[in-house]
């Protein structure tokens, strides 16, 4: 699968146009029959699944709810009603399953001091992400909409609760930040999802549905500084 943000999608700097998401699609579906999208912004999931059934291609997409944590709800809302309206006018054939916080925990910990995403401080941004993750669960009940709900965050910061919580994680697992050299990256990437991610899947009760939903390398960078991890650099050709 791939990761996709239309064009024009990142609120507040709405603009998206409908035939530049429909080129997207056209061009993603010869290579992939399954993108995720980040959140909800933005008209996202109306213009991606209305592109699909434009397009009629072989595509599913995961789509997605963007919270914050400190908005009381603001964001996670606006969302949600533009994800309950595009299902209601779009269907969910394209549809493989609803995300809900992208990087949650990684932030919070962050905004409060932490590491740990199963400490105190992580519960407590936890129970915060399960508020939006039941919520989602109670609107797609209330539409009669059977779907599966997910979380995605980085890798080594999945919370334990909302992992138990949700039919599905996605792993945000990038070799760049782990200091690793270009030739061990894809190697360092999959083992570390397979003792990390997967690892913490088997030891939960509902063993949810676990993927390596965002991973890459940088093909530049804006400094001299940041142009190398140490044993490599950012380029295309290390991309490639």
């Amino acid at each position: 699968g791939i990761a996709y943000t239309p064009e024009g999608t990142l609120y507040p700097d709405c603009g998206a146009k409908l035939s530049d998401v429909v080129t997207d699609i056209q061009l993603l579906s010869q290579l992939t029959t399954r993108i995720r999208v980040y959140g909800a912004d933005c008209n996202t999931t109306a213009l991606v699944l209305n592109a699909i059934q434009l397009t009629k291609v072989n595509m599913t997409v995961y789509i997605a709810n963007y919270p914050e944590a400190t908005d009381n709800g603001e964001a996670y809302d606006h969302q949600k009603s533009a994800i309950q309206s595009a299902i209601q006018t779009f269907g969910t054939d394209h549809i493989a399953g609803v995300t809900v916080g992208n990087k949650f925990i990684l932030d919070y910990l962050d905004d409060n001091g932490g590491t740990d995403p199963n400490s105190d401080i992580g519960n407590t941004g936890a129970q915060i992400l399960l508020g939006f993750i039941n919520d989602t669960r109670s609107m797609l009940s209330d539409m009669s909409v059977s779907l599966k709900i997910g979380n995605a965050d980085a890798g080594s910061y999945f919370n334990d609760l909302v992992l138990e919580d949700v039919d599905y994680g996605m792993a945000n697992v990038h070799p760049w930040f782990a200091n690793v050299s270009i030739e061990q990256a894809a190697g360092w990437a999959w083992n570390f999802f397979e003792t990390i991610d997967m690892a913490l899947a088997k030891s939960l009760s509902n063993d949810p549905e676990m993927s390596i939903a965002e991973t890459g390398w940088p093909i530049n960078s804006t400094d001299a500084g940041n142009e190398s991890n140490g044993p490599s650099t950012a380029s295309e050709t290390n991309v490639q």
